[in-house]
């Protein structure tokens, strides 16, 4: 008897709840609104090459970079953990910008370089003693997430990539 009251019950609320389901919309296709894509590479140094390499960045990448006309990533010193340096560049094109064996302003940045060393040989020099600084690195893609409330994110403005005592501003994304 319990057990036909029981399943009596269960029809009924199953009943009650179906033209409910049915109501419910199902979700639709949506594109994530303004994505900023970035490339976030870790890079341990060998012992005793993180001031080496730093000036390498300093007097040849950076200066090419702004002869070139484009930005450079922003580096972030570790001060604890596996890596020594963190950069983050931003894709401008999107993650488009991937497609290229070699993107446009990378191709920029290549012949300010080739130019201010005098000659693609010399740059690729350079290039050789940077790389055999690096001990070990590690890459992700990455995209800026807005963690802002939705009445607050209107902003199409960079993201500040300070630390503070909220949640990242960036979410990785495994590839």
């Amino acid at each position: 008897m319990f057990r036909r009251i029981f399943a009596i019950a269960i029809a009924v609320a199953l009943i009650a709840v179906l033209p409910v389901a049915a109501e419910e919309e199902v979700p639709q296709a949506k594109k994530h609104d303004s994505l900023q894509w970035y490339y976030l590479v870790h890079v341990q140094f060998k012992t005793g090459k993180t001031d080496d390499a730093v000036k390498i960045i300093k007097d040849h990448f950076t200066p090419a970079a702004e002869a070139a006309g484009v930005k450079m990533p922003k580096f972030f010193m570790c001060n604890s953990g596996k890596w020594d340096l963190v950069y983050l560049y931003h894709l401008d094109a999107g993650i488009t910008e991937l497609e290229w064996k070699i993107s446009p302003s990378d191709a920029k940045w290549l012949a300010a370089c080739a130019d201010q060393e005098g000659g693609m040989e010399a740059a690729e020099e350079i290039f050789a003693k940077y790389d055999a600084m690096i001990h070990e690195w590690d890459a992700e893609l990455v995209r800026w997430i807005d963690m802002k409330p939705e009445e607050e994110s209107e902003s199409e403005e960079e993201p500040s990539f300070r630390r503070t005592s909220r949640a990242p501003d960036v979410e990785v994304v495994t590839t």
